[in-house]
């Protein structure tokens, strides 16, 4: 709700013209007990006190007038009341009845009583309804000074500045008002519209405060309800300002029960139900609204409903709202809209050129049409296109650019002029947001997620309010693996606004690393706070089918059918979950429901297969030909039809139809379909004319191109690859073009054609050579068929020729490793990891030569950096934990494996590592708490077992360490640790003999390491003095402590055995 028409509620609290019993400061009222009926001065005070209601007067009251012999101040109360009825509802009229009879009936009294403070309120109010804001003011504020003040002239006065939308100056009244008047209630309810105004209180906390009062402020109890009914009234619009729909339509609903007809409430109700997507629900009550006050805005609002329904009458309501504004631009552009969507060019080009005609500074209408006439006759440099560009060239817009750009794209031989376009438009408006999140998602969808990604971030530091770039950080960095940093970017883009695909992307990153749990936990939250969208229910049943949860998945998908009944698409994934679950015959029966709603080509091939599944193989065919009537040529059918005929052992009439359906055809995609066909029927001379057709149709096609040359290279035809590549080098973009080298490169390596490979890029370079990814693919293919010298000679030769790249100084590391040693590698391995495309993997190579040259402590230091900037890699994580283990500082390895920017990145590792370090430090409880969850995982995990065993007999746990050792032992006889310390619970246990055999089957063990023998010693020397053999015990402690001493936990052991040997 707008905030002029919140203060606009309480000036019918006008006027208090009477005494009333108001509660304290809190808010708590008390009611005063009144035996006469109320006065005359009283009902006009209960009508105005909620003037937002239309016409609140009843009948009664206006008898109650009309019948009795009224004083001029009670005239004048009358005629304020005759405001309130029906017939002046509409602002016009009641500002009209204002103006032609109201105020020349107050202007006819006499002076006296014009300059009396009540007269002078009610003239304020009527000049605040007439919108003449000043005047009014000017009246308002010399109200307090009156005699009769009480404290309904500072509320009025603020009233007033709040109509102007001076929020400060009016707060700064009411608080003035407050401290002479606390007990006034039209001050007090006032001032609590202003605090909610300027979010000082919720929505909640105002209607906890409000509600009350309409049971207690007033003694007359027909009050109460005109009261509450203004309250939700106020209240439906101010909470759907806020977007919360469904609070909104609840009290617009209340109050339409008691005021069918309330024009502002109808209103309410329909934008609530549009906020729902309930657009059949929005449209009713617009019509209604319509049917009450035919505006222009109401038809328009009644057309875009019915827009949404895909409904014809939507063209009516058009039509209805420009009889109503014959030249209103916004009607004819969304008309213009509406016969774009319904293929009625002629007549959406028509609307356009007549908001032009009107106002050819309108830009919006500019682009429109230029968009619409691009393409069309004279071709390419038709009129629409010449409009875009003149638009550009007096008020060059970023909108502008992306329309011509869209325009351009749509001709696969103009890539290198869109490219040109594109780089224009990103040199002018490089630091405009819209701009660069236009470019990072450019380069998102091209899969170039480094790139991406530090756009997005330049983006964030642009303009931190945009949800889109902590978006598309979030998408760039899901892409990249590292999932942990991807949440927080998500979590940011949530604070900034809530989006169906932000809470998909947060716990779908959640589910990656890890945390399933707490993945579903914010679908949930999210579904409890949203509880009608439409397109997160849509995003929860896919998070759901994906791990395979299809009867979940499928609730989901009804809600969905519940809250959009004409979504086809929930009736679609709604079958295929039946499809999974096996239930075949309903997902038939769902899937011919999503048809009869929206005929897709995707559904007609979901039906045949289902019938395929169903073994009904005629009905199957018969699917795949409805939807190929309905879609000739789609590649989907045409595709699925095609491995049909296959599988029934009809391949070559599968070919025919794709063969038919490509002849003349345009269609890229059934084009390369027949290809492939024709490739695997054996019949290559068609299958090379359907790439080249394709390649000519969009030779700037990455796809197209990589497939063709793929099918060159199986063709072995090193002259057409050659001649196909320059001319490639020549048309594509330079990244395009190095990718096609690489995909070429790779199905080279696959096919064991290194040879057929190297030939080519050799003859490449020579035409080429400065594209420096020919030199790099070329020296990968050498690496691999053992050649490094001169593998490593090509990468050279291509940084000193074509300049340095990210892929040619990995190459150089690699090759240098393998070729050169460690040595030799290690500098190119540090230059590596700053450049500014290195990527994880590259860090990753980096810390294998640091591993392999044992240098550790840097190994640690540039795991740790590589964390910082792959927040969540669990390579390089592991290369930290590794190196800090190596290093032996034990305490160290906890705080890594504790770190809490750690924590979260999912080590399979972790609790053992951490069972064994506390284990190491000499603490148990922390050592048994690490290993629980694992064992609770795993209950047959002998190193978990093992190692719990040993922390419960350090802590003194006899009988749970003999049964988690027992139980490692069983698992694995061969688990020499677990038999060490088997032993020792056997020695407390007394059984010497037993002792004694588990610590020399232990002995025999050839992996045991020193401190494991130290203890294995150890446990022998106490078994001999146990029996009496001292010396024997003397050697064997000696031995035991050469071995272990330098170790903490065993050094403090030691005494206890030394003890024991020492003559007593």
């Amino acid at each position: 709700m707008k905030i002029q028409n919140i203060p606009a509620l309480l000036c019918l609290l006008l006027a208090l013209f009477c005494g009333q019993a108001i509660a304290q400061d809190s808010g708590i009222m008390q009611q005063e007990k009144q035996v006469e009926p109320p006065t005359l001065a009283q009902r006009v005070q209960y009508m105005l006190i909620a003037r937002e209601l239309p016409w609140l007067t009843p009948d009664s009251d206006m008898q109650v007038f009309s019948a009795s012999s009224l004083d001029a101040l009670g005239e004048l109360r009358e005629a304020m009341l005759l405001s309130r009825l029906q017939r002046n509802s509409e602002p016009g009229k009641r500002r009209a009845y204002f103006e032609k009879q109201f105020m020349p009936f107050l202007e006819r009294q006499d002076q006296a009583l014009r300059d009396s403070g009540e007269v002078r309120f009610l003239q304020a109010i009527a000049l605040l309804e007439m919108g003449r804001l000043d005047e009014a003011l000017a009246i308002a504020q010399t109200l307090p000074a009156e005699s009769t003040e009480d404290g309904s002239g500072y509320a009025l006065w603020g009233i007033v500045l709040m109509e102007q939308g001076n929020t400060a100056e009016a707060g700064k009244v009411l608080e003035a008002g407050r401290s002479f008047y606390r007990d006034n209630g039209l001050l007090l309810v006032e001032w609590r519209w202003y605090r909610l105004a300027t979010d000082q209180v919720t929505a909640d906390q105002f209607v906890d405060f409000m509600v009350p009062i309409s049971d207690l402020l007033w003694v007359n109890a027909a009050a109460a309800p005109y009261l509450q009914q203004a309250i939700e009234r106020g209240m439906a619009g101010y909470v759907l300002a806020r977007g919360n729909a469904d609070v909104a339509m609840e009290y617009a609903e209340s109050v339409l029960k008691a005021y069918p007809g309330d024009v502002e409430m109808l209103s309410v109700a329909a934008m609530a139900a549009a906020q729902r997507r309930q657009f059949n629900l929005a449209a009713e009550y617009q019509q209604k609204l319509c049917s009450a006050e035919p505006s222009s805005a109401n038809w328009l609002a009644l057309a875009g409903y019915k827009s949404e329904l895909n409904d014809d009458t939507a063209l009516a309501a058009y039509n209805e709202a420009l009889r109503l504004a014959p030249a209103d631009a916004a009607i004819l552009q969304a008309r213009s809209t509406w016969h774009e969507q319904h293929g009625n060019r002629e007549a959406a080009v028509a609307d356009l050129r007549s908001v032009l005609d009107a106002d050819p500074d309108n830009r919006d209408a500019a682009r429109a049409l230029a968009r619409l006439l691009a393409g069309s006759d004279p071709g390419p440099q038709g009129e629409g296109e010449e409009q875009l560009r003149n638009v550009i060239r007096t008020d060059p817009s970023p909108a502008a650019y992306l329309d011509l750009l869209e325009v351009v794209g749509s001709d696969p031989k103009r890539r290198a002029e869109y490219e040109n376009i594109y780089n224009d438009m990103l040199a002018r408006f490089r630091n405009t947001p819209a701009v660069v999140l236009f470019h990072a998602q450019r380069l998102l969808s091209e899969e170039k997620y480094t790139q991406a990604l530090e756009q997005f971030r330049i983006g964030e530091g642009l303009d931190p309010t945009m949800a889109g770039f902590p978006l598309g950080i979030g998408d760039s960095l899901h892409a990249m693996g590292g999932f942990t940093e991807a949440v927080d970017a998500y979590r940011r883009a949530l604070r900034l606004g809530y989006s169906p695909q932000a809470v998909a992307g947060l716990a779908r990153s959640l589910d990656m690393a890890g945390e399933g749990a707490e993945a579903e936990r914010v679908f949930r939250d999210a579904a409890n706070e949203h509880p009608r969208d439409a397109a997160l229910v849509m995003q929860y049943g896919l998070f759901l089918f994906e791990r395979t949860q299809y009867t979940a998945a499928m609730e989901q998908y009804e809600l969905g059918r519940k809250l959009e009944p004409d979504n086809e698409m929930f009736v679609n994934r709604h079958a295929l979950c039946l499809f999974q679950l096996n239930q075949i015959p309903e997902a038939i029966t769902m899937l011919k429901q999503a048809i009869a709603i929206h005929p897709r080509p995707l559904f007609y091939r979901n039906l045949a297969i289902a019938y395929e599944e169903d073994a009904e193989t005629e009905l199957a065919e018969r699917s795949y030909r409805d939807g190929l009537e309905l879609f000739p040529g789609d590649q989907q059918l045409l595709e699925g039809y095609s491995e049909f005929l296959e599988q029934q052992g009809r391949g070559g009439e599968a070919l025919d139809i794709l063969a038919r359906s490509a002849q003349g055809s345009d269609d890229i995609d059934v084009l390369m379909d027949l290809a492939t066909l024709a490739q695997s029927a054996g019949r290559n001379e068609l299958a090379r004319q359907s790439y080249e057709r394709a390649v000519g149709l969009d030779p700037f096609d990455l796809v197209v191109n990589e497939r063709y040359m793929t099918f060159l290279a199986m063709q072995r035809d090193n002259q057409a690859m050659l001649d196909h590549m320059r001319e490639a080098g020549r048309l594509l973009r330079e990244d395009d073009y190095e990718e096609l080298v690489g995909s070429l490169t790779g199905f080279f390596v696959e096919q064991r054609l290194t040879a057929d490979g190297e030939r080519l890029l050799s003859q490449l370079i020579e035409t080429q050579p400065t594209v420096v990814r020919l030199y790099n693919s070329l020296a990968l293919m050498q690496h691999l068929d053992g050649d490094n010298e001169t593998a490593l000679t090509t990468v050279t030769r291509g940084q000193r020729y074509a300049g340095e790249s990210f892929l040619g100084l990995y190459l150089q590391t690699l090759i240098s490793w393998r070729s050169l040693g460690t040595d030799s590698a290690i500098p190119l391995g540090a230059r590596l990891i700053e450049n500014p495309e290195a990527d994880a993997k590259a860090w990753l190579l980096y810390l294998d030569l640091l591993a392999s040259a044992k240098q550790t402590e840097e190994e640690a230091a540039v795991a740790a950096r590589g964390l910082k900037q792959f927040f969540g890699n669990v390579d390089l994580y592991r290369h930290l934990v590794r190196a800090t283990r190596q290093l032996g500082d034990i305490r160290e390895l906890i705080r890594v494996l504790e770190d809490p920017q750690y924590v979260r990145i999912r080590l399979e590792e972790r609790p053992l590592l951490l069972g064994r370090s506390y284990i190491a430090v000499g603490n148990y409880p922390r050592a048994l708490a690490a290993l629980q969850p694992l064992l609770e995982e795993n209950p047959f995990d002998e190193e978990a077992l093992r190692l719990s065993g040993e922390a419960n007999f350090m802590l003194g746990e006899q009988a749970m360490a003999r049964e988690q050792l027992t139980s490692a032992l069983a698992i694995n006889p061969e688990l020499y640790s677990a038999s060490i310390w088997l032993g020792w619970v056997l020695l407390t246990d007394r059984d010497l003999a037993g002792a004694e055999q588990s610590f020399n089957s232990a002995e025999k063990s050839p992996s045991i390491d020193q401190l494991e023998l130290a203890w294995t010693r150890l446990g022998q020397a106490t078994v001999a003095i146990r029996r009496g053999e001292r010396m024997d015990a003397q050697g064997l402690l000696k031995q035991a402590e050469a071995l272990g001493g330098g170790d903490e936990r065993f050094d403090s052991y030691v005494p206890r055995i030394r003890d024991e040997i020492r003559p007593q």
